[in-house]
């Protein structure tokens, strides 16, 4: 008899029961009020960027001058995971990305510091670096408003945004920031005329030392009388337009120059190089980002509750509309998951319901569904996570599992009340067996979750919350398990009359015949050798079973490949054919020696498994693997890569063309444009899902055909990355050496031709859909060739000509002006239309002997280069980035790595970038959680049973089959080997190894009461059948939904169902034969502690299985 345990005080005094679990009930409503919501969980991430304007200057002197000096000390700052740099013709960005959950403000104040040392040897013309941090999981803010106007200029708009709009926005709860983007900031430019100039005898670098020396902020401090202060100022500022013309910026002859005399001085914008577009249209956005602690849907709600406001106040003119809302997508994507949660719910009743018959019985786990789900709340609260689309995957995996614990116990209470127990003594007998069993099984998926959750990298990160968030709910269902599910089986559940009655009745006795015919059939599995059947006999039975799995698995095979490469193929299917035949008979010979020669059948079933579990090394090796699916985000975006001599309205036409093909599409909603002059980039706002057929992926894929088609630029269309990445493109390659970069060049075109021609042959998708690198030397550049010579007999200096070359040509600012409350730039420059060519600058005049003015030609040539458009380093190495997209990154990857290691000599090294870099560095992480849980879990169940064997017969009786039959539709397509198929089969692992719980649990508890080892297993294996079929029904119908889903996040959902759901079928078959087979191989036999084996019913035959220990 089994004594008391602690779950006899929650059968007999049930209101504890309600109380306590009414507690988990209540405490978790109010946790779910309390949680934020995110796309996905916060993972501290970021990347300091620092920039640095120099202008005029080409990338040459850019790297050497600016970029490797600050390369060089921020690289001593600690938390650096890897930096990266581009320096190009006046720009100088480093990027320093931080090891993850790294203190950024301390990074920032250590990169600071570092900038600071060098900051003198900074050429004195260069402006100071200006240092910026983003997150990699924010690197778009969550809303966007455009705002546009046919009567107002884009400064006009600008600078009311700034003045009014930004603080009211910024002012929203729970918002960091709202940026303008595409804006025109005023300024006051200043347009030289360098024919007035040489008219007057003055260069451009007197006047813009005049704009410096007269135009000053003045701090002159007051007076201090016996009885009175006063303030003084001086009006040493400038302040309008109008007191920029009477500027007096020289005197010639006795006459005064004024500034207006020698420029064109208006109240314009610092650059006119880019132009924003929402459909079609000129606009000017403005960008709100939400506080990391904060619940991104509800600021964004609350920023549209004050969007009609801001409306409202617009001046006549100027309107406003939301051009892309990001919560949309979670919105969405959230309501997708809770749609899929009720769908489980539903589903998962009508199964429980078809096992049991009474809803009665279904009503006892139907509870302990929501509770335990609603009790992980208060986890997820204790340790600060939120409300993403990770943690509600969690909560709707854990629907097909939580309930697992509540069938088993309603299970076998209901099996004590039809062998003649009142209820209450059932529930009370029923919840003793179980304490041991479902502690077992909760802390054995407990520890599948654990090595997850203490993942590094950003794996870790984001699936720290997916991972505890699943255990916690366990957790609660086990402790629900045992404390309402047996009280309410006592006050529920009928006498065995009414059991037998009506449709559980015949349930019951069709579960029976079942169990009866299943019982006979492991009963003949474990039967033992009879006389007539000889050693040959079974040797050719063997060979019979071992060549069928052979040619099944041939046959897949063949299937997989090109009735072209058939050939190629035959052969090595043929030799592994013969290897799988000579594998399986020296199993089977192991096996049968181990057995001791005395059974029939439960060889060739240990020889079958084994068989079959090999199967799981082609089909990872044959697996398309990548970081994650790519899902279908509503938008699609395009890159477009305009040719190195363009301008803004040359890229402003092309971008139209990229407009009209989006708006071509059945699909299309609206558009965006950010147009530059060497760079463009837009997005394709689709139509919500339920109005589109087609995949966002779909449609990229759709687009790469006309987007090659448009002239004038590279157009690259891809979607968003699928998990918060970092960078620019899904396929970032990147080679590195400390060789010259012209030397680089030819290896990069290598691989750049090949991935466009080579990596795309055979036919079928290709590979890259578009492949190019960052290392082009096609930039036209000319070199004012001086003389240096005549300069010198000139009594000429090189600095005092490139001062009057900079003040003309460069565009930098002079310093600033203040005008209603706000401070602007003074930037002094030639006007457009004298600086259209390059010839035009030899008419130039600079000063000359005597003080005399000189055309720029009587000491300067004009030379025609061809220099690169940037010089990149990664890791402080010079280098280039091989960037593209594909459908599979992986197999990019692989087809770049083999390219690579093929032509690249000694010196040169391979990396990643983004989110090539994280499916190479992480990609493959989860394995050795999954090696960690399955090393967890065995010593769990060593602890549990006190044994070694015990857990090994568990494991190998459930796990590896299930895991093959999981990687089944990898294999076969169906998804991709990514982080969350792979989450997936470390999820199965300590759900199938549940089964072989149940199973080795009771066949143990048998053989203490003096059942003999094979009949414990028999009777084991037949009683626990319904249970073991209800749970796997449970979790296969529970996570079906998951496959069939579509919408926001559905790929991530289809992926992890995929597996559980057929890896759960095909192992729980698999178990119910298996684990009995693996129990007579390994499992301990206690017929040697009973002194008396008579007693306990043993057949004569059943000594000699002793030998089978």
């Amino acid at each position: 008899m089994i004594s008391k345990s602690f779950t006899d005080l929650f059968v007999r005094k049930p209101v504890i029961a309600l109380v306590v679990n009414l507690a988990i009930l209540i405490v978790g409503i109010v946790a779910y009020f309390q949680l934020n919501t995110r796309q996905y969980p916060r993972s501290d991430s970021a990347v300091v960027k620092v920039s640095t304007i120099y202008f005029g200057a080409s990338a040459e002197t850019v790297r050497g001058y600016i970029t490797t000096q600050l390369e060089r000390v921020i690289a001593s700052a600690d938390g650096i995971d890897y930096i990266e740099s581009t320096s190009a013709a006046g720009m100088s960005t480093i990027n320093v990305y931080l090891r993850l959950n790294y203190d950024t403000n301390a990074a920032l104040a250590q990169i600071s510091a570092k900038i600071d040392q060098v900051r003198n040897e900074l050429p004195p013309e260069a402006e100071s670096p200006t240092i910026s941090v983003e997150t990699s999981d924010n690197q778009f803010a969550a809303m966007y408003l455009s705002f546009f106007s046919d009567t107002m200029d884009q400064n006009q708009i600008t600078d009311y945004l700034n003045r009014m709009v930004q603080p009211r926005l910024s002012s929203v709860k729970g918002v960091q920031r709202a940026d303008v983007l595409g804006g025109r900031v005023f300024a006051m430019r200043v347009w030289l005329k360098p024919d007035e100039l040489a008219a007057r005898g003055l260069s451009p670098a007197e006047v813009r030392q005049a704009l410096q020396a007269n135009n000053a902020l003045a701090a002159v401090g007051s007076t201090k009388g016996s009885m009175m202060s006063m303030s003084l100022i001086a009006n040493t500022d400038l302040k309008d337009v109008e007191q920029f013309k009477q500027l007096v910026v020289a005197e010639r002859n006795d006459a005064i120059i004024r500034l207006a005399d020698v420029a064109e001085v208006v109240l314009g914008a610092e650059d006119y190089d880019a132009e924003v577009r929402f459909g079609g249209k000129t606009a000017t956005f403005m960008g709100v980002w939400v506080l990391p602690n904060e619940s991104t849907i509800e600021v964004i709600k609350r920023v549209r509750e004050a969007f009609p406001e801001v409306q409202a106040a617009l001046p006549s003119g100027l309107e406003a509309t939301i051009a892309y809302d990001a919560t949309q997508y979670i919105d969405d994507a959230l309501t997708e998951i809770l749609r899929t949660l009720v769908e489980t719910l539903l589903i998962v009743a009508v199964v429980i319901f078809v096992f049991l018959g009474s809803f009665r019985s279904v009503f006892i786990p139907l509870v302990a569904m929501p509770l335990s789900l609603i009790g992980a709340l208060i986890l997820m609260l204790v340790l600060g996570f939120t409300i993403n689309l990770l943690t509600l995957l969690a909560i709707v995996l854990a629907v097909g599992i939580v309930v697992d614990d509540a069938i088993v116990v309603v299970e076998n209470v209901e099996r004590h009340i039809r062998e003649g127990q009142t209820p209450m003594d059932a529930a009370i007998l029923g919840a003793r067996e179980l304490v041991g069993p479902v502690i077992s099984m909760t802390i054995t998926l407990a520890a599948v979750y654990a090595p997850i959750a203490f993942q590094g990298g950003l794996t870790g990160a984001l699936f720290r919350e997916f991972a505890m968030t699943l255990a916690g709910a366990v957790t609660v269902s086990g402790f629900v398990a045992l404390t309402l599910s047996p009280m309410m089986s006592a006050y529920l559940l009928k006498d065995a009359a009414h059991e037998e009655q009506g449709l559980s009745g015949l349930i019951n006795r069709t579960f029976d015949r079942i169990r009866n015919r299943y019982e006979r059939l492991i009963g003949s599995m474990l039967a033992l050798r009879p006389r007539a059947l000889s050693i040959p006999q079974l040797l050719l039975a063997s060979l019979g079973l071992i060549a069928a799995l052979t040619i099944l698995f041939s046959l897949a095979v063949i299937a997989l490949f090109d009735v072209a490469t058939l050939g190629n193929v035959f052969g090595g299917v043929l030799l592994a054919a013969a290897g799988i035949v000579v594998i399986g008979l020296l199993l089977y010979g192991m096996f049968d020696l181990f057995l001791g020669h005395r059974f029939g059948f439960v060889p060739q079933v240990l020889v079958g498994a084994s068989l079959v579990a090999l199967l799981a090394v082609p089909f990872y090796k044959m697996a398309t693997q990548e970081l994650a699916p790519m899902e279908d985000q509503g938008v699609v975006f395009s890159i477009l890569q305009p040719s190195p001599t363009s301008t803004i309205d040359q890229n402003v036409l092309y971008a139209e063309e990229v407009q009209r093909m989006f708006a071509a599409l059945p699909e299309y909603d609206n558009s965006f444009q950010i147009t530059a002059p060497s760079f463009a980039f837009s997005g394709l706002l689709l139509k919500p899902w339920s109005e589109r057929s087609r995949h966002a992926v779909e449609i990229q894929q759709a687009l790469q055909g006309p987007a090659a088609t448009i002239p004038g630029m590279n157009v690259i269309v891809t979607t968003p990355d699928p998990l918060p990445s970092g960078g620019s493109m899904p396929i970032e390659f990147v080679i590195r050496s400390t060789a010259d970069h012209k030397e680089m060049l030819e290896f990069a075109d290598q691989l750049v031709l090949f991935a466009n021609t080579e990596a795309n042959a055979g036919g079928g998708m290709p590979t890259f859909f578009f492949a190019d690198s960052d290392l082009k030397f096609d930039l036209p550049q000319v070199e004012i060739d001086i003389d240096k010579d005549k300069v010198a007999s000139m009594g000429l200096n090189l600095s005092s000509v490139a001062a009057d070359l900079g003040s003309m040509l460069g565009g930098g600012y002079v310093n600033r002006f203040v005008n209603d409350g706000r401070s602007y730039r003074v930037i002094p420059q030639v006007e457009r239309v004298n600086r259209l060519t390059a010839e035009q600058i030899l008419d130039y005049h600079v000063r000359g002997p005597q003080g005399q003015v000189i055309p720029l030609s009587t000491i300067a040539t004009l030379k025609h280069t061809v220099n690169p458009r940037s010089l990149n380093r990664f890791q402080q190495l010079n280098s280039v980035k091989i960037s593209g997209v594909g459908p599979s990154v992986d197999n990019a990857l692989k087809k770049l790595e083999a390219k690579a290691a093929e032509i690249l000599p000694a010196g040169y090294s391979i990396d990643y970038g983004g989110q090539s870099r994280q499916l190479r560095n992480e990609g493959k992480a989860l394995w050795k959680a999954g090696v960690l849980a399955l090393i967890l879990i065995f010593l769990v169940l060593a602890a549990q049973f006190n044994s070694f064997r015990d857990p090994f017969i568990i494991l190998l009786g459930s796990v590896p089959l299930a895991l093959v039959g999981a990687m089944l539709p990898v294999f076969l397509g169906k998804t991709s080997l990514n982080i969350y198929s792979q989450i997936g089969l470390i999820t199965l692992v300590g759900l199938i190894a549940k089964n072989g719980i149940l199973i080795v649990e009771f066949a143990n508890k048998l053989q203490e009461q003096g059942v003999a080892k094979l009949d414990a297993i028999r009777r084991a294996s037949a009683t626990r059948l319904r249970p073991v079929m209800m749970t796997s029904a449970a979790t296969v119908f529970g996570h079906l939904m998951l496959i069939f889903v579509t919408g926001p996040g559905a790929a991530a959902r289809n992926s992890i169902g995929w597996v559980l759901v057929v890896g759960m079928a095909i192992g729980s078959v698999f178990t119910l034969f298996v684990v009995p087979a693996v129990y007579v191989l390994i499992a301990r036999d206690h017929s040697r502690n009973r002194p008396h084996p008579a007693r306990a019913g043993l057949p004569l035959e059943e000594p000699a299985v002793a030998h089978a220990k």
